[in-house]
C-alpha cells in the first residue's frame, strides 16, 4: 500500500501549482491591470508646482549694518515658525483675494450633496453657499491644495500647490509665495511705523517739558532781570534775553510746522498737506489737485476722460509729495538751526550771567533751571532723531525672505501616477492571483499530493495513477494496460489490483465477506469526468490478464460509459438478467465481451438502481455473478449527482473511490466519501485512487 508522510511544499510543487492555475493567475492579473488603467483614465489629473523660498534669519537694518544675528537654535525655531505662518489662514486668504479664487470653478463653493439631492428630487433649487460659509469652503479647498514644507534642516521652504490646470498651479504657488513675502514686509513696516508713532508721542511730551523748562528759565531771568542788571551793572543782558525769547518762539513755530508736515506726509493726506506746505510750487500743485478732483467727480465712470484725469491726479500728488518732502527737509534744517541758535544764546546768556557777581541764591536757581532746560533739550533732540531714523527705516525695510526658485508649470500631472498605479496593480493582481491559485488548489481545488489526499479524506490511499494519453488508435486510456504493460500507468493499475486483492483477503480472513468466491469491487467518484470508468475497465483488464474471470457491470444505467471506452454500441441493457436468477449462459447472452480481453461487460438501460433494490433484482444479480466470476467490477454513477451509487455501494466488498488529481474539489470529495462510508457494509474497505496525477505524485 502506498503511503507518504505529509511533507512541506517545495519549489517543484509551487511551480506545478502555478502551472496548473496559470489561467486563473493570468485572469486576475489582467483584470487588475485593466481596472487600474480604467481607474487612471477616470481620475482627474492633478498638477503640482513648487516655489522655493529662502528665509534669511539675520536681522537686517540698513541704518546699522553691524547689527548681529541670532543663535542657531533660535534660527531653526524661526524657520519653523515661518513655515507655520506661510501656511496660515491669513496668508492663504490674501492669495485667495488676490487671485479671485471665489470665482474659480475649482475652488468656488458648490452646492453640497444634500442640495443636489433636493434639486434632483425637485424639492429645492440649487443655491451655492454665501457669506462666511462660502469663505470657509473656499479656504478649506485651497488649504487642501497647498503644501508647505521645510527642506530638511535648510532655510529653504517649498510651497507646493496642486490644481487641475498646470499653469494655474504655478501661478497660485508663486502668488502664495509673494503674498507671504508682501505680508512679511508689511508687518515689518507696520512695526517700524508703530515704534515711530510711540516715539513721536514721547517727543511731544519731551517738547512740552522742554518748553516748560525754557519758559521757567526765561521767566526767572525776566522776573529777576532788573535785579541782575542792577547787581551786575550789565545792560546787554536785556538784549540777550530778548534775542533768546524771539529764537524760542521761532523754534516752537518751526517745530509745530515740522510735526504737521510729517503727519500729513505719513498718511498721504493731500488736502491737509496742501494747506501745510507753504511753498509757491506746492500751493500751485494743490490748486491743480483740487481742480482735477472736481473734474473727476463730474466725469462718467469708466470713460477715457476718467482714466486721463486719474493719471493726471496721480502725477500731481507725486509732485505735491515731492514738494512736501523738500519743504519738510528745509523745515527740519531750519528747526535744527533755530534750536542750535537757542542753545547758543541760552548758553551765552547763562555764561554771561554765571560769570557775574551775583548772590548765591540767584546763581543756584539759574544753574538748576539751566540744567533742566539742557536735559530737556538733549532728550527732545534724541527722540526727534530716533523718530526720523524710524521714518527712514520704514522706507528702507526689506523682507527677510525671497523667492529663490519660482514655480514653473509642470509638464506632467503628479496624480495619478499612471505607471506607478498600473505597476502596483500588476504586482497586487499577481499576488492576488497566486493567492487565489493556492486557495483554489487547497480549498476549492483538488488534491495535488498523496499526503494531502490522505490527510483530507482520512482514508488509506492505495495508488496514484499518472497522467496517460490514449495509445495510438485506441478509444480508451485503459488500453495502456494491454499496449504498454510496463509503463507507469500499467504498473499503477497492477498495483491497484494487488491492493484491492489484499484488502479483500484481509476482509475474508476476518470473516466479514458474505461469499469469498466472487468479490464485488465498486468503482465510484464524486462527479463525472474524474476517470472512474477508465479505472474500472483498466482494473478489470488487469484481473483478466492475471487469469481471472471478470464481469464489469456498467452501473450507470442512464448513461453507460464502459461501452464508449470499448468503442462498441451498448446492448439492450440488463433487463433480461434482472428478471430471474441469471446463469452463466444468461450473462454471456445479455453481455458483450471486451474485444481485447475476456472481460464480460453488462449494463445500460433505462432502469434506475433505486428501483431495482426494493425488488431484490440487483441483489440476485450480484449473488449469481459471485458464483460465476472471480471479480465483479461495478462502475457506478457519480455519487454527488445521482443516488444509484449509494445503493450499489451497500453490496460491494471493496470500494475504489476515484479522485481526479488537482481538479476534484476537496469539499465535494470529502462529502461523497462520507456518503459512501455511511452505506458500506461493516469491514468494507474504501480505497482512494488519485487519478491523472502528475509524474512523481504517487
Amino acid at each position: 500500500m502506498d503511503g507518504h508522510a505529509p511533507d512541506q511544499l517545495d519549489l517543484r510543487d509551487l511551480a506545478a501549482i502555478l502551472r496548473r492555475r496559470w489561467r486563473l493567475i493570468a485572469t486576475i492579473f489582467l483584470l487588475a491591470v485593466i481596472g487600474a488603467i480604467g481607474t487612471v483614465k477616470l481620475l482627474a489629473p492633478t498638477y503640482t508646482a513648487s516655489a522655493l523660498i529662502l528665509i534669511d534669519t539675520s536681522r537686517k537694518n540698513l541704518l546699522d549694518p553691524t547689527l548681529q544675528g541670532s543663535s542657531a537654535a533660535s534660527e531653526t525655531a524661526r524657520v519653523d515658525s515661518e513655515v507655520e505662518i506661510l501656511g496660515s489662514d491669513g496668508v492663504l486668504m490674501q492669495t485667495i483675494r488676490s487671485q479671485k479664487l471665489f470665482d474659480d470653478v475649482e475652488f468656488a463653493p458648490q452646492p453640497g450633496w444634500r442640495d443636489r439631492v433636493a434639486v434632483w428630487t425637485g424639492r429645492a433649487q440649487a443655491a451655492p453657499p454665501t457669506g462666511e460659509a462660502a469663505l470657509g469652503l473656499v479656504l478649506n479647498r485651497f488649504r487642501k491644495a497647498v503644501s508647505v514644507q521645510r527642506r530638511g534642516l535648510t532655510y529653504v521652504i517649498a510651497v507646493t500647490v496642486g490644481s487641475g490646470d498646470a499653469a494655474k498651479a504655478a501661478r497660485l504657488a508663486n502668488a502664495l509665495a509673494q503674498s507671504y513675502i508682501a505680508d512679511q514686509l508689511a508687518t515689518k513696516i507696520d512695526n517700524t511705523l508703530a515704534a515711530r508713532d510711540i516715539i513721536a508721542s514721547q517727543s511731544d511730551e519731551a517738547r512740552r517739558t522742554l518748553v516748560l523748562a525754557e519758559t521757567e528759565f526765561s521767566r526767572y531771568i525776566f522776573d529777576n532781570l532788573e535785579e541782575i542788571v542792577a547787581l551786575t551793572g550789565r545792560s546787554e543782558l536785556r538784549d540777550m534775553h530778548q534775542r533768546m525769547t524771539d529764537l524760542t518762539a521761532r523754534r516752537l513755530e518751526t517745530a509745530s510746522h515740522v510735526s504737521a508736515l510729517r503727519a500729513s506726509v505719513s498718511v498721504a493726506n493731500w488736502s491737509t498737506l496742501g494747506a501745510t506746505v507753504k511753498s509757491e510750487a506746492a500751493l500751485s500743485f494743490e490748486r491743480e489737485r483740487v481742480r482735477l478732483v472736481g473734474a473727476l467727480e463730474s466725469t462718467p465712470a469708466g470713460s477715457g476722460g476718467e482714466v486721463a484725469l486719474k493719471q493726471g491726479l496721480a502725477g500731481i500728488e507725486t509732485l505735491l509729495d515731492a514738494a512736501a518732502q523738500q519743504e519738510l527737509a528745509a523745515a527740519q534744517a531750519a528747526l535744527d538751526a533755530t534750536e542750535a541758535a537757542v542753545a547758543a544764546e541760552r548758553q551765552a546768556l547763562g555764561a554771561t550771567i554765571m560769570t557775574t557777581t551775583l548772590p548765591p541764591h540767584i546763581l543756584a536757581q539759574l544753574y538748576g533751571l539751566q540744567q533742566v532746560a539742557r536735559n530737556a533739550t538733549t532728550k527732545y533732540q534724541a527722540l526727534l532723531s530716533r523718530a526720523q531714523d524710524l521714518e527712514t527705516e520704514s522706507s528702507l525695510q526689506v523682507a527677510d525672505s525671497r523667492v529663490v526658485s519660482a514655480a514653473l508649470a509642470p509638464a506632467r500631472p503628479s496624480f495619478p501616477n499612471a505607471a506607478l498605479i498600473v505597476a502596483l496593480a500588476g504586482i497586487g493582481g499577481l499576488g492576488l492571483g497566486v493567492t487565489a491559485a493556492f486557495v483554489a488548489e487547497n480549498l476549492a481545488g483538488g488534491f495535488t499530493s498523496v499526503a494531502q489526499a490522505q490527510a483530507v479524506l482520512r482514508r488509506r490511499l492505495c495508488v496514484a495513477l499518472p497522467v496517460q494519453r490514449k495509445p495510438y488508435g485506441s478509444p480508451s486510456v485503459a488500453d495502456t494496460v494491454l499496449a504498454a504493460q510496463s509503463s507507469p500507468y500499467g504498473e499503477g493499475v497492477r498495483r491497484l489490483r494487488a491492493i484491492v486483492d489484499i484488502a479483500g483477503r484481509n476482509a475474508a480472513d476476518a470473516g466479514e465477506l458474505q461469499d469469498a468466491k466472487g468479490r464485488v469491487v465498486l468503482v465510484a467518484s464524486s462527479v463525472a469526468g474524474e476517470g472512474k470508468t477508465t479505472v474500472a475497465l483498466a482494473l478489470a483488464r488487469a484481473y483478466a490478464m492475471a487469469g481471472k474471470r471478470v464481469l464489469i457491470v456498467d452501473g450507470d444505467l442512464r448513461q453507460p460509459g464502459v461501452y464508449r471506452q470499448l468503442g462498441i454500441e451498448a446492448p439492450r441493457g440488463i433487463a433480461g438478467l434482472l428478471s430471474g436468477w441469471p446463469s452463466d449462459t444468461d450473462f454471456h447472452h445479455h453481455g458483450i465481451c471486451d474485444p481485447r480481453t475476456p472481460v464480460l461487460v453488462v449494463g445500460g438501460g433505462d432502469v434506475a438502481a433505486d428501483q431495482l433494490v426494493p425488488e431484490g433484482a440487483l441483489e440476485r444479480l450480484l449473488v449469481a455473478a459471485r458464483q460465476h466470476f472471480d471479480h465483479i467490477i461495478l462502475d457506478c454513477p457519480p455519487i454527488d449527482t445521482e443516488v444509484d451509487g449509494l445503493y450499489l455501494a451497500s453490496h460491494a466488498d471493496t470500494v475504489v473511490f476515484v479522485v481526479r488529481w488537482a481538479k476534484t474539489a476537496q469539499n465535494t470529495a470529502v462529502a461523497s466519501s462520507e456518503r459512501l462510508a455511511a452505506v458500506m457494509r461493516p469491514g468494507t474497505e474504501l480505497l482512494v485512487v488519485l487519478n491523472q496525477a502528475a509524474r512523481g505524485s504517487g
